[in-house]
């Protein structure tokens, strides 16, 4: 295929951002701009204690995050050389190089399910991964809850694609469909 692209997905505060926006021009490169990067702010407390990082506290992680995607987008930029002062992330005399393929930066998915996280998407993001208990119970909740999204985006002047969980379960009868499906 020459459509279908790959994402990587991040823990924002495990990786520096530097680091990671190199790794992911890597991806970038290789996938010729099929690259695309889901961006988690915190979730799974088991991931975090395998490094020995303690999670900030909901907000905080959210206003790391939105540091830490600058910094990346700013690797990212036009800018060879550039600096970074932030209450959390404090850069100096930076090289970025090299750049994402083709002039262009990889998509940014994430898939904030509280008001912090939303907003945090909507701002930053060009997808929202729509993962949650919602999506869960159907794709009339499902579209119900990417409509919200989009008309969220549009409100403060944004566009952005909703990305959902799929699943083709095939067995006959239906109802052996749906006992998988639960199982």
């Amino acid at each position: 295929t020459r459509r279908l692209i790959v994402f990587g997905t991040v823990h924002a505060p495990l990786f520096h951002p530097l680091i990671a926006a190199k790794q992911f021009v890597t991806a970038d490169q290789v996938s010729e701009g099929r690259f695309g990067l889901n961006i988690v702010v915190g979730w799974n407390e088991d991931e975090f204690q395998m490094f020995g990082v303690t999670q900030r506290d909901h907000e905080q992680r959210y206003d790391y995050a939105q540091e830490w995607l600058e910094a990346v987008k700013m690797a990212w930029g036009p800018q060879d050389d550039f600096a970074y002062d932030g209450k959390f992330i404090k850069l100096k005399k930076v090289r970025a190089k090299p750049k994402p393929y083709g002039g262009t930066r990889p998509l940014i998915m994430n898939a904030g399910s509280s008001g912090s996280g939303q907003a945090f998407a909507l701002r930053n993001c060009d997808a929202f991964f729509t993962a949650t208990s919602t999506s869960r119970q159907g794709v009339e909740a499902t579209a119900k809850l990417v409509d919200g999204v989009k008309s969220e985006a549009r409100a403060i002047g944004r566009d952005i694609e909703g990305f959902t969980v799929g699943q083709v379960i095939c067995r006959p009868p239906q109802k052996e469909a749906e006992d998988y499906y639960h199982y």
